[in-house]
């Protein structure tokens, strides 16, 4: 409900030339593929999504904040192409629910700071742009499958990491 896409059970969806922005969960979210579902490769051009040519910023909730987030993906893989896209001013630019099955390529794209406000002193902070949750140094709960990640412009984003991989991918 706070969002401005939702992608919820369905397949290759295209999202083009579109400028999506001011949502606080996250702009375009990615989820549910339901037991009868196929699992989607990274590579896979006929059932992954296609989010390309479009402008996504100004998702900035505390705790959430995403511009693009994959999960609850009921143990199906989920996948996105992301390409020719300007993501910026959100709290995480692209991210993945802990154990979530994701796959993403990201190419092409601009890739600005990720940022929110710290809700008890409202102060600015940083954080990855590229974020996947996954349980650390416990591979039983990966941190998505598989990511391909280039020809990006991606800014300094102060004092954060550019990519955020918190986990072993499976």
């Amino acid at each position: 409900t706070m969002c401005a896409v939702n992608l919820s059970g369905c397949y290759g969806v295209e999202i083009e030339n579109c400028d999506l922005f001011n949502f606080p969960e996250s702009i375009i979210s990615i989820s549910n593929i339901f037991s009868g579902g196929v699992a989607t490769a990274w590579n896979d051009t006929t059932n992954r999504h296609y989010i390309h040519h479009c402008k996504i910023h100004g998702a900035q909730a505390h705790g959430w904040g995403y511009g693009i987030l994959q999960h609850n993906s009921n143990g199906k893989s989920l996948a996105a192409l992301v390409e020719a896209c300007e993501i910026y001013d959100c709290r995480h630019e692209i991210a993945c629910d802990h154990g979530t099955l994701a796959n993403y390529e990201l190419r092409y794209c601009n890739i600005g700071d990720a940022w929110y406000y710290l809700s008890n002193t409202g102060a600015k902070t940083y954080s990855g742009q590229i974020d996947a949750h996954g349980g650390g140094t416990n591979a039983s709960i990966a941190a998505g499958v598989h990511y391909e990640i280039h020809h990006n412009t991606i800014t300094s984003n102060p004092g954060k990491p550019n990519a955020g991989i918190r986990g072993i991918p499976k």
